[in-house]
This record gives structure tokens, C-alpha cells and sequence, in this order.
């Protein structure tokens, strides 16, 4: 299970997924802007392993490790090279999933606000979508006439060398635990939301302070928590709500 702003998705037992809510910019993947009060089936061919929810676009990694995507497309965040979508979107869209380019084989991906991060089977970092903070972890080409800002349409490696055992996209920000349990995070810093003890913008990874090690982490919109192999609990970022 997952869940985006205003939709939600899940995998059943045999790997199909399903979503439900808001639709207008197509996350829900059954070929429609339809808004559902109920879980519709995504148009897919393939058999899925997980589902993640973004701002206003879902992706899934199928049992074979491509990675899909569909929704909102404005700033490259679907990861298929081009910003373009339906008619009946008054923006870029797509309303039924469309393979992320690079041939890449995933282990899991993540969806954020404009952009999407991954981990492929050898551990290697990947973000596409909009980069207007340096979100994508790399220098990232233009995307396209939908793109008012830096952003790329196909996935790019994240900087460093780092090996990750996972990849979080937030809301400008990311963030990566290695797969030795290092927490790494880049991007929008306004809020101190990639802890590295300052609030200045990062465009390549830089080691979340305090030497922990960690077994999980989780991006929010302007904050960010993680469990250490302790079992501790560390959250920073925005605390405007005590969040």
C-alpha cells in the first residue's frame, strides 16, 4: 500500500494494483481523470511488486524489476524521456503507465512531489523529474518546453559512488540509507530537511549528522525520519506542526 496527496494504490497477492481518489492529472492509471471513490485496476500487462504515491503521479516496479510510471507529467518525474501526455489533459500527463527509460532493472522506486528516485539491483541511485533544489542528486538536463526549470525526463545517476539500499523522493528533497547504513540526503535544506546540520541547499549527496546508522529511512514533504538498527527513531526538518 501507498499513498499520494490525494490517491492511494495497492498491490494484491497476485500482483495486480489498484488505486483510488483524486484523478485529475491521471494517477489512478485506468485510462481515465475520473475521480474514484472505490480501488479501480491500473492498465497494466505485467505482474507488480510494489506501488509507490507521489504528489500527483504513482509508479510500480513489475516482478522483472522495470520500473512504470503514470500521472502528472509537467516536470519529467514519469522517467519515459519525453513531457508529453493525452488531449484530455490541460498539462502534461498519462493516464495508464509508461515505462521508465534506461533499461534499468529496479529494485524499488520512490515517488515525490515533481520527481521519482529508484535503486536498481546492483544498488545504484536514480532520480528524474524536476530539480529546481538539486532534488535529482546530479546535474540534470533540460526536460522540455513543460519544464520552466531545471529537470530531466530520464533517470540520472545519483553522485558519489554511494551503493544504496534504498532511495527516498520527497517534496524537494531526497534521501538514501547505503547499503552499509549510512543516511545521505540532497536537495531543498530551507528547513534543515536533509540534516546535515545547516540549511544550505545540497545538488549531490552529503551524510545525514550524527554517525548514526540506520535500517530505514522516510521523506515527507519538508522533514524526513529514520530508524537506526537500534530501533531509535530520528526525525529532522520542519517542525512547524511538531511533525
Amino acid at each position: 500500500m501507498s499513498v499520494g496527496a490525494t490517491h492511494a494504490c495497492g498491490i494484491t497477492v497476485v500482483g495486480q494494483p489498484y488505486c483510488w481518489g483524486e484523478n485529475r492529472t491521471g494517477p489512478l492509471g485506468d485510462s481515465t481523470l475520473t475521480l474514484r471513490r472505490e480501488p479501480v485496476p491500473v492498465k497494466v500487462e505485467y505482474t507488480y511488486r510494489s506501488v509507490t504515491g507521489g504528489l500527483f503521479h504513482t509508479c510500480a516496479v513489475t516482478t522483472r524489476g522495470d520500473a512504470y510510471c503514470w500521472g502528472e507529467d509537467a516536470t519529467g518525474q514519469l522517467g519515459n524521456g519525453t513531457d508529453t501526455g493525452p488531449v484530455q489533459c490541460s498539462f502534461a500527463c498519462r493516464t495508464t503507465p509508461v515505462l521508465v527509460s534506461g533499461g534499468f532493472a529496479f529494485q524499488s522506486v520512490d515517488a515525490g512531489g515533481g520527481h521519482t528516485c529508484g535503486v536498481t539491483l546492483p544498488g545504484r541511485g536514480y532520480c528524474w523529474g524536476e530539480n529546481s533544489h538539486g532534488q535529482l542528486g546530479a546535474i540534470a538536463d533540460t526536460g522540455g518546453d513543460a519544464c520552466v526549470f531545471s529537470c530531466s525526463t530520464r533517470p540520472v545517476g545519483v553522485a558519489g559512488g554511494l551503493t544504496f539500499r534504498s532511495v527516498l523522493a520527497g517534496f524537494t528533497h531526497s534521501c538514501g540509507v547505503t547499503t552499509t547504513g549510512q543516511g545521505y540526503c540532497w536537495g531543498d535544506n530551507t528547513f534543515g530537511q536533509v540534516g546535515d546540520g545547516t540549511i544550505t541547499e545540497r545538488h549531490e549527496p552529503v551524510p545525514v549528522a550524527g554517525g548514526l546508522t540506520f535500517n530505514s529511512l522516510s521523506t515527507g514533504d519538508r522533514h524526513t525520519c529514520a530508524l537506526t538498527t537500534t530501533g531509535a527513531a530520528y526525525c529532522w526538518g520542519d517542525n512547524a506542526h511538531g511533525q
